[in-house]
Order: C-alpha cells, then structure tokens, then sequence
C-alpha cells in the first residue's frame, strides 16, 4: 500500500506541470459587433488564431503561449508584441497590473511547492508534510483567481477601458492595418469577461486530490508511522 500511495501522490503532483503548461492560463472574452467593420478587421488581424463564436471573440493563452510571446515566437492575438502592450498602458492600469503579477506570484509559489512535494513523495514518507504541502498549493492557487478576478473587475466593467489600451497597442504595432484598426477597437469591441482558465483550476484540484487522498492514507497508518 505504500508504493501504491507513493505512485499516486507522485502522479496528481506531477499532473500539475502538464495543466500549467497546456492548458488555457489566461481568457478573454469579448463582444464584438457584428456589423461593424472592427469584426472584419479582428478577423483578418488574427488570422488562423481567429476564435469568433458569433459575436463573441474568445482569446485564450497558456504558459507556453506566453513564454513564446515573451521570446518573441509567437506575437500572439492580433499580432501585437507582449511587451509592447504591457509597455503602451496608461498609469491608471498600474493597480491592475500589480494585481496580476500577484497572482502571478502566487501561482508561481504553488508550483514551487509542487516541486517540493515531489521530492518529499520520492525521498521521504513525511505524510503530513506533503498534505500541509498539497492543501498550501492549493490555496495559493484558490488565491491567485481571487486576486485575478480584483484585477479583471474594472476591465469589465468599463473603469478601465482595456479596449482603448489594446488599440495603443495596435496603433504602435507597425501593422499595415494598425492605424485603421485602432481607431475601430473603441466603439465596436467590449470586454465580456478576463479570467484566469483551466491551468489554474485543474492543478488547483490535482493538488487538493493530492492532499484528500495523502490525509486518508495518513489516517490509516498505526501511530508509529506518522509523520
């Protein structure tokens, strides 16, 4: 039962890293009018990456798809560089931005106790540990979409015009299109919802399985063996 115990607490731990790095990190949803003529732009703008469902436009980015924006592999939605955009925000997103890159940090936290767990689950039976270690995670994790969902709220609705951030960006992009495209963003383009997405929330559960499954284990064991 203990090498069983040791193979499934390694597999939700290491679950973790496939759900952070494939799966959907950040999501945008935004509503698009149909008739203007912003709907044909963003259409041409973004290409093979193009995810209208009606009037409704979603952008979805994993880890990995950040990492290759960051490295300049990828420019992403709209063709517009990652840096770029972050550097064209006016002074008023500053508390949103912190707020993200908290949530950020958080997440990061919860993966570097990921890694943790995996050494306690290889090279040692510290049940307790790796359960105040898995329920850690989690939480951080909990925390991160909280602290996002602070961020996103006045993106959504209207205190902060992200859409008039999002057309600087294009406007300073360099694109042949940029110039007539920013100037259609503002009125034909709202943002329906900016979350965080499945990465965040299957390792949030991958991690609260791992600490449910290593507590009922633990409580097993006779007394001697705990730790």
């Amino acid at each position: 039962m203990k090498i069983v115990n040791k193979i499934v607490s390694f597999i939700l731990a290491a679950a973790v890293f496939p759900f952070m790095i494939t799966q959907v990190l950040v999501k945008i949803v935004l509503s698009v009018n149909e008739e203007s003529l912003a709907y044909m732009v963003i259409k041409l703008l973004m290409g093979s990456e193009n995810k209208i469902t009606g009037n409704r436009l979603a952008i979805e980015e994993s880890a990995l798809d950040f990492f290759n924006m960051l490295t300049k592999k990828d420019q992403g939605a709209f063709g517009i560089d990652l840096k770029t955009f972050v550097s064209t925000l006016p002074e008023e997103f500053d508390t949103t931005k912190k707020l993200i890159i908290a949530a950020g940090i958080l997440i990061a936290v919860a993966v570097l106790i990921t890694i943790v767990i995996l050494g306690c689950v290889l090279f040692t039976n510290a049940y307790k540990t790796i359960t105040g270690l898995a329920l850690g995670g989690a939480i951080c994790l909990w925390a991160s979409t909280f602290v996002f969902g602070k961020a996103a709220r006045p993106l959504i609705d209207g205190s902060l015009s992200v859409v008039e951030a999002l057309s600087n960006a294009v406007a300073s992009s360099g694109q042949d299109t940029s110039n007539f495209a920013a100037g259609l963003l503002a009125d034909a383009v709202k943002v329906n919802s900016f979350a965080l997405g499945g990465a965040v929330y299957f390792a949030m559960f991958a991690l609260l399985g791992l600490a449910i499954w290593e507590f009922s284990y633990l409580v097993t064991l006779p007394k001697p063996q705990k730790a």
